[in-house]
């Protein structure tokens, strides 16, 4: 499960996914992320927001999957 996966970490689970979500949506940089959660008052360094999108997006994926449909209608 995606909640177990925020157990030991030093941020909330929902900042954590906040940043994912913008990286893959929107495809913003690193920096631009770390940029922007500082203006929440945030301090997360950009190598961290990377490892965040390397660890939880293929769970993401994985969940995301069920609920897309096929279009490859040839």
């Amino acid at each position: 499960m995606l909640s177990n996966s925020f157990k030991w970490e030093h941020y909330e689970g929902e900042i954590s996914l906040l940043d994912v979500r913008r990286y893959l949506k929107y495809l913003l940089s690193y920096k631009n992320l770390k940029e922007m959660m500082i203006e929440k008052e945030i301090q997360v360094d950009h190598s961290t927001i990377m490892r965040w999108v390397h660890q939880y997006f293929p769970e993401i994926e994985k969940k995301m999957r069920r609920h897309l449909r096929l279009t490859n209608y040839s």
